[in-house]
């Protein structure tokens, strides 16, 4: 049996050195043992294999529109990734990279795609997107889904972005990347902020 400086039986152990001692099992030790040689293996550990390094950024929720500053906002946040000493790789985009798609004539939701693309393109990086609420078109036009115009859902949105699907995997440099799509094409599951925006 080993000890352990802290644990339930410290005080049984006797005395103030007793109360900093603990019985580890064999199991807790082996399994303890096993997690350590495991950490060895993890990137950046001194054993693992060497992999030349980079950087990426991610960009989430930008919500852009002409309206409250945000074109501006997001033209000064992607200014400053420009200016980082090291350029990133690529860019992870999370998705909301428009305002409200959903709940607006195509015109609009032309315009706000337009400035999206204007500001991604200064950013001068491979982007590799996630699909969010807000970037789905048509959910509701005029009081009614616009089920019939073929950029409906997340088809403009896929235009937009160059996306084949709005889900993929990417490797870099030994890793794997994945984007995911977890958003509805219902407005009742595309969460609280159009659902209630739309009424």
């Amino acid at each position: 049996m080993l000890r352990s400086l802290a644990g339930p039986d410290a005080a049984a152990a006797g005395g103030a050195k007793g109360a900093m001692m603990a019985a580890i099992t064999r199991r807790g030790f082996l399994g303890g043992a096993i997690a350590a040689g495991g950490a060895l293996l993890l990137p950046g550990s001194a054993n693992a294999e060497d992999k030349a390094s980079f950087s990426f950024v991610h960009v989430t929720d930008t919500h852009i529109q002409p309206e409250l500053g945000a074109t501006e906002g997001v033209h000064k946040a992607f200014q400053s990734i420009r200016s980082l000493p090291r350029k990133p790789s690529f860019g992870l985009v999370g998705g909301d990279l428009v305002m409200d798609a959903a709940l607006v004539p195509h015109s609009r939701a032309d315009q706000v795609y337009d400035l999206w693309k204007q500001e991604a393109d200064l950013l001068g990086l491979p982007l590799h997107y996630s699909i969010g609420n807000h970037d789905l078109y048509g959910l509701k036009v005029d009081g009614k889904p616009a089920t019939d115009d073929p950029d409906y859902g997340k088809t403009l949105w896929k235009k937009r972005t160059g996306a084949e699907r709005t889900y993929k995997h990417f490797d870099h440099q030994g890793w794997r990347f994945v984007t995911l799509d977890s958003v509805g094409t219902l407005l009742s599951t595309c969460g609280k902020a159009i659902s209630t925006t739309s009424s």
